[in-house]
């Protein structure tokens, strides 16, 4: 039977204590930040999940249609495969719409995160619980959180999409990507026995907190170029004025740092387990004269690749260019330069490599059956990759032959720290531009000069930026060499005017903190740095909300650093900035 509602009532409070009264930000000022803040969280939340239920919908429907209409036929799955790979990034684009969208209302410069999380706010801490289903802690950041939400979207827009399409699972593996990732439990709604681990998804992985570097680390040694005999000498990392002061470098050789390099050999998914794939990096490095015992980065199921480097530390390509020091520091995305040399020193470029590892150097589950496979998916890193894009770029077909890292872990004494170059300073904001707002290129000078002072990095500084009527370098007197905030080189004048392949990303904040997701990119306006742009590229001078822009992937080297040829970017979404000191 139904009781009326009084006696429900009186029940109810006649067990439990009165509840306690709604709370709320006594600044009426940051009360208005928070329900702005609200606002765009659901927004976002829902049009990540929408934009991501049509794109995959449209991927399924188009394979689904070769198995049923055209089955065996190679020309329709191959097609299929470009459409869903256009979705794809599609989704990947959502994701990056989804973060900037949250920033802007809630992020730092409005309001800390420490209010935002608490109780009498959003009560971020609430959802704690939840995200940890999900594989991340929303406690400790704005960026953490902003992952949550993407997550928890992301994988129930997974459930929703299998049970309209049961052979979601199967088909989507048939073009080379998962429904879910491994982060999300199975189905989202269930509760798991244990928090499972992190995961990229289909979507890009947003950022989240990385190592900041400070104005004068600790000495370390330094690596340059193989010699027969090292000199090994101790230094700090520049304490940055107008530029970088060259500092002497520690010569890297065998028995001094342990050499890191992808295999000249490609290989399918099956690699003979870890044991195998252990094998082929020990077989490469013999051939190559290279001494030292080698492991293959790779992740299984049970496996980190991370763990797999012990005790090991100095990490150097074979041409003696610095990679990381610490496997810590690989997973708090502090690398110099990209894995981009074979064993034998050969520039490989922007290859693909097997790793089945998220860019904390934890297993992505995307492992081809621990490495026995050469069905399903694996997850890859890309050779000219910084930041998160080196081990964390994308999930790969098992069937397809690819590279593998090799570390030396044979050594586990001597410090590592950047080679150190003199050099104009080139970085990439913390704070974001928005076209759609009007301000235009004038602000993104604005924020580059403000960022630098902010920084205690003297100097004057402009954005990287195309017109409609002038080239990003017009803008610019451009100088001999530009380096990153850590030392490191990344490209003379004229490689950074054509927009080509640079010698190392400019992948670090002005403050030092380096990148840590494939979401950070920076507004460019042109195809190269070297053409004027046009109304529609520089979103009418990054100005204007309408259309969309050329952008660049920060945590790349290739040339995708200026320019991402695969997609552009709506004028209404919020991008960093490249500075360069003049």
């Amino acid at each position: 039977m139904r009781f009326p509602v009084p006696i429900v009532l009186a029940v109810v409070l006649a067990s439990f204590a009165p509840p306690a009264a709604a709370q709320s930000v006594p600044d009426p000022a940051t009360a208005r930040v928070v329900v702005k803040c609200q606002k765009a969280l659901g927004k976002a939340a829902r049009t990540f999940t929408a934009a991501r239920l049509a794109s995959v919908q449209k991927c399924l429907d188009a394979v689904f249609a070769c198995v049923q209409l055209k089955p065996g036929d190679g020309g329709c799955t191959a097609r299929a495969a470009t459409a869903c790979d256009k979705q794809i990034l599609r989704v990947e684009q959502a994701g990056v719409k989804l973060r900037g969208a949250i920033v802007k209302a809630c992020g730092t410069a409005l309001v800390s995160f420490d209010v935002l999380r608490g109780d009498a706010a959003l009560d971020v801490d609430a959802l704690r619980g939840t995200c940890l289903r999900f594989g991340i802690d929303p406690a400790g950041a704005l960026d953490d959180y902003v992952e949550c939400v993407r997550r928890i979207a992301d994988c129930r827009a997974a459930d929703v999409t299998e049970s309209g399409t049961p052979r979601a699972e199967a088909l989507l593996a048939s073009v080379g990507y998962d429904l879910r990732a491994a982060a999300c439990p199975a189905p989202a709604s269930a509760t798991p026995s244990a928090a499972p681990t992190p995961t990229s998804t289909l979507a890009l992985p947003t950022a989240t907190p990385t190592v900041a570097a400070t104005a004068t680390p600790t000495p370390h040694e330094t690596a340059t170029s193989l010699t027969p005999t090292p000199t090994r000498s101790q230094t700090p990392t520049p304490t940055l004025t107008a530029t970088a002061t060259p500092t002497p470098t520690a010569t890297a050789t065998p028995g001094v740092f342990n050499l890191v390099f992808a295999t000249s050999t490609t290989h399918g998914g099956d690699l003979g387990g870890l044991a195998g794939a252990d094998a082929i990096c020990t077989t490469r490095a013999a051939g190559a004269g290279l001494s030292g015992a080698y492991v293959a980065w790779l992740s299984t199921a049970t496996v980190n690749a991370i763990d797999r480097l012990g005790a090991a530390r100095g990490f150097v390509r074979p041409d003696g260019a610095p990679v990381a020091d610490l496997p810590s520091a690989l997973a708090a995305n502090q690398v110099f330069n990209a894995i981009r040399l074979d064993e034998r020193g050969n520039d490989l470029g922007a290859v693909e490599v097997w790793t089945g590892t998220q860019k904390n150097g934890t297993t992505s589950g995307a492992t081809c059956a621990n490495w026995t496979a050469t069905s399903g998916n694996g997850r890859i890193g890309n050779g000219l990759g910084g930041p998160a894009a080196w081990t964390d770029a994308a999930n790969g077909n098992c069937s397809q032959p690819r590279r593998i890292y090799c570390f030396g872990t044979s050594l586990g004494a001597n410090a590592l720290g950047p080679t150190v170059t003199e050099g104009k300073l080139a970085f990439i904001t913390n704070g974001t531009l928005d076209p759609s707002t009007g301000d235009g290129i004038a602000s993104a000078d604005a924020m580059c000069a403000s960022e630098a002072l902010g920084a205690s990095l003297s100097g004057t500084y402009k954005a990287l930026l195309a017109t409609s009527t002038a080239s990003a370098v017009s803008r610019i007197a451009l100088a001999a060499t530009y380096v990153r905030r850590d030392g490191t080189f990344v490209a003379d004048g004229a490689t950074l005017a054509a927009g080509g392949t640079l010698a190392s990303g400019i992948w670090q904040r002005p403050t030092g903190a380096y990148l840590g997701s494939l979401s950070d990119v920076a507004w460019s306006g042109a195809t190269t740095p070297s053409v004027a742009g046009t109304s529609t590229t520089t979103c009418g001078d990054f100005a204007s909300s309408t259309g969309a822009a050329i952008f660049g992937s920060a945590t790349f080297a290739s040339a995708t650093w200026w320019n991402n040829t695969a997609n552009t970017s709506a004028c209404a979404t919020e991008h960093h900035v490249y500075c360069l000191q003049q």
